[in-house]
């Protein structure tokens, strides 16, 4: 029941970048930038693109693509993926990501909502009753760290 209530949760919130309005990240001018680099491992198979959206808070994690501050679909060439997402100052990030094998940018699911494409949190984080919280998907990236996450099927 509760990866049930997870997937249903993650199938409602995820849509197209071209759809979301997504918040620019602020950077005052004296505040340095980072290049944030992550690595998805885990994915099949090797083909579609891998949606990701980037949260600086808690509010609208993972529910709201709209919170993110960046959200993007990326193509898939192997099962390794390194994402780059420039311009990232020090702080306290969530990330949340969906494996959209067939290219439809949504996330599939069966007859009784469990996923048919892959889906994932940074932390490796995982919900009880649903996807898990900002605080169990955050991480502190000061500009060297480089987070690693694996896709669950």
């Amino acid at each position: 029941m509760n990866f049930l209530i997870l997937v249903l949760s993650l199938f409602t919130i995820w849509k197209a970048p071209e759809t979301a309005k997504c918040q620019n990240i602020s950077v005052l001018v004296s505040e340095k930038t980072f290049t944030l680099k992550v690595q998805i491992s885990g994915i099949k198979p090797i083909k579609g693109n891998l949606y990701y959206a980037l949260y600086n808070k808690a509010e609208g994690f993972p529910m709201s693509s709209h919170s993110a501050i960046v959200n993007k679909f990326v193509p898939i060439a192997n099962s390794l993926l390194e994402i780059e997402i420039g311009k990232v100052p020090a702080g306290t990030y969530a990330l949340s990501f969906y494996h959209d094998a067939n290219n439809n940018q949504k996330m599939d699911c069966n007859f009784l909502g469990i996923p048919k494409e892959g889906y994932g949190f940074s932390n490796n984080a995982k919900g009880k009753f649903g996807p898990p919280k900002f605080s169990e998907a955050a991480f502190t990236f000061t500009g060297t760290e480089k987070p690693v996450m694996v896709v669950n099927y």
